[in-house]
């Protein structure tokens, strides 16, 4: 079970940014997100701590973030979240 607590919302947010870290010298290092094939963007994910993804798009090889999604919720929300954040 989570400790809902500081301190493990802040090694969650150490662990996302190390993870976007990556993503300037490796922008496709997370693998295509299926929920939004068909897109504009090609989407893809970070998958961290099997409870959250970080959902990216690429531009000229540049990663920009869309969402920091928690697997557990409806993923028609996420669908719907995405789309009103594209561009």
């Amino acid at each position: 079970m989570d400790h809902f607590s500081e301190s493990y919302a802040y090694s969650i947010l150490g662990e996302v940014l190390g993870e976007v870290q990556d993503l300037e010298n490796f922008p496709k290092k997370g693998a295509p997100e299926l929920l939004l094939e068909g897109r504009e963007y090609e989407y893809r994910r970070l998958v961290i701590r099997e409870k959250y993804k970080v959902i990216y798009f690429l531009v000229d090889d540049e990663a920009h973030i869309a969402a920091i999604w928690d697997v557990r919720r409806d993923p028609k929300t996420l669908i719907q979240s995405v789309v009103d954040g594209e561009k």
